[in-house]
């Protein structure tokens, strides 16, 4: 369809979700598993 990538398709959707201020900063960072499965999703793209 789009041929967007999942990873891609997260940061764009957190980014707008940060700008607005429907979510803050800090409670990303509270977020730590969600970091971890993140991260290692955009490894496994990278590779």
């Amino acid at each position: 369809m789009l041929n967007v990538d999942a990873v891609t398709t997260v940061v764009l959707g957190l980014s707008v979700l940060l700008i607005t201020g429907v979510v803050t900063w800090k409670e990303c960072l509270a977020e730590a598993i969600a970091w971890d499965t993140l991260t290692s999703s955009f490894d496994a793209t990278c590779r």
